[in-house]
C-alpha cells in the first residue's frame, strides 16, 4: 500500500519479514495475563507518555478569542493548531501564531504556523485534526527538561489604522506525554556528589568531576533492609564510614566509604535491584574521596 498511497510517493517503503506462522501486526490486541508488578508499572509509563495538555481558550484585552489545541503524532511528537474561535466586529483582521519554544525540542520556525498539517510534516494525524487551524509540529519532546512554555502572539488591525496591533500572551502545559516520564534524567550527572560531597576536598579544584555520578556501598551488616548500596539515617556503622547530611538536591543520601570496604564488599548480585553506573574515572574519584577522609582524620 506504501506505493499507492499519496501521503508514501516518492519514499522509502518500509518491509517487514517475518517468519512467524501466524501473521500479525502492531495494530493486533495485546493478549494480557496476570500481570506483575513490572508489568504494571510499564503500563502505568505507557498510559503516562500518551496525556495530552488540555485544550485551552485564550481570550486577550482586543475581545478575540482564541482555541489552543493538541494532537500526538507519536510520543515524543506533538501537534499544537490554533484557531480563532471569536473576533470582535470592529477588528478587520487577525491571525495568531504559537512561537518561544524551548531550545531543547526540535522546531522548525520555517515549517511552523501552517496551514495544513502537512506543511509542518505530520501526515498520520492530519485526518483526525480539525479544520481551518494554524498547526505547529514539535518533535524530541523527551529532550524536554522544563515545562512547555510556549508564547501566542495575536496580530490584528481595526479600520482606518494602518499599524498592525499585536498582543502576546505566555502558556504553560506542564510537560505533555513522554516529557513526563523525564528520561533525560536517565544518567544523572554527579553535581550531587560534587556539590556535597566533595566540597570541602582540598583538592577538588584540581581535579575534573566525572560526568557519571558513582555509587559507593555500604556492607551489608549495616543495611537495614534487604536493598544493599542505599543509605538510611537511622543505620549505626562503624567509625570507619562517615555519614554526611542528608543531599538537599537529589533528597537521597549517601554515604562515603573507605578504599578498604569498597575493596572487600561485593553487593550480592541475586538479591540487588539498584542500577550502578560507572566510568573509567570511577576508581579515581574513588581514591580521591578515600584520601580525603583520611587526610580529614589524621587532622
Amino acid at each position: 500500500d506504501m506505493g499507492k498511497c499519496h501521503l508514501t510517493k516518492g519514499k522509502q517503503a518500509l518491509e517487514i519479514r517475518s517468519s512467524l506462522s501466524e501473521k500479525r501486526a502492531l495494530t493486533d490486541p495485546i493478549q494480557q495475563t496476570i500481570s506483575s508488578a513490572e508489568c504494571l508499572a510499564r503500563n502505568l509509563q505507557w498510559a503516562k507518555a500518551h496525556e495530552l495538555p488540555e485544550s485551552m481558550c485564550l481570550e486577550f484585552k482586543c475581545g478575540v478569542q482564541i482555541q489552543l489545541g493538541f494532537a500526538a503524532e507519536f510520543s515524543n511528537v506533538m501537534i499544537i493548531y490554533t484557531r480563532i474561535v471569536k473576533k470582535p466586529p470592529e477588528i478587520v483582521v487577525c491571525r495568531a501564531y504559537v512561537t518561544d519554544f524551548a531550545l531543547d525540542l526540535d522546531v522548525d520556525p520555517k515549517e511552523a504556523n501552517k496551514g495544513t498539517p502537512e506543511e509542518t510534516g505530520s501526515y498520520l494525524v492530519s485526518k483526525d485534526l480539525p479544520k481551518h487551524c494554524l498547526y505547529t509540529r514539535l518533535s524530541s519532546l523527551q529532550k524536554l527538561r522544563e515545562h512547555l512554555i510556549f508564547t501566542v502572539c495575536l496580530h490584528y488591525e481595526y479600520p482606518g489604522i494602518e499599524d498592525t496591533m499585536d498582543e502576546r500572551k505566555e502558556v504553560n502545559v506542564g510537560k505533555p506525554l513522554i516529557a513526563k516520564l523525564g528520561l533525560h534524567h536517565g544518567f544523572r550527572n554527579n553535581n550531587c556528589l560534587q556539590t556535597c560531597c566533595v566540597a570541602n576536598n582540598p583538592f577538588h579544584n584540581q581535579t575534573e568531576s566525572s560526568p557519571v555520578a558513582t555509587e559507593y556501598y555500604v556492607p551489608s551488616h549495616c543495611q537495614p533492609n534487604s536493598c544493599p548500596g542505599v543509605y538510611h539515617p537511622n543505620c549505626i556503622c562503624s567509625d570507619i564510614i562517615r555519614q554526611p547530611e542528608a543531599c538537599s538536591c537529589s533528597g537521597t543520601s549517601r554515604i562515603l566509604a573507605s578504599r578498604h570496604e569498597v575493596r572487600n564488599y561485593s553487593p550480592p548480585v541475586e538479591k540487588s535491584n539498584v542500577p550502578v553506573e560507572t566510568t573509567d574515572d570511577t576508581v579515581e574519584l574513588e581514591f580521591l574521596l578515600c584520601d580525603n577522609l583520611r587526610f580529614s582524620e589524621e587532622q
